[in-house]
């Protein structure tokens, strides 16, 4: 199993937020993804703060463009750690 697809079906404990919104909801504000070495229980301490943060913050966004490169560069990083070990 991949970072980018954990077991959890939420990442909110108030709505259904997949891995790749809470990403997207760091990197909003921080400026880069989830360190790796997070628990599922702080992205969702982190989502939840985080919105409530955002919450009317119709500047957030302008970073989309930059978050899709961010992502894809980090599903292309899991994906050829997968092909290098040669399991899933």
């Amino acid at each position: 199993m991949t970072k980018n697809s954990r077991t959890l079906n939420t990442y909110s404990e108030y709505m259904t937020v997949d891995y790749k919104e809470a990403n997207k909801m760091h990197y909003r504000v921080k400026g880069h993804l989830i360190p790796d070495e997070w628990e599922d229980s702080d992205i969702v301490k982190m989502y939840d703060g985080y919105f409530k943060r955002m919450w009317g913050n119709n500047e957030g966004g302008h970073c989309d463009d930059a978050f899709e490169s961010a992502w894809k560069e980090k599903e292309e990083k899991e994906d050829h750690k997968r092909f290098v070990r040669g399991y899933d």
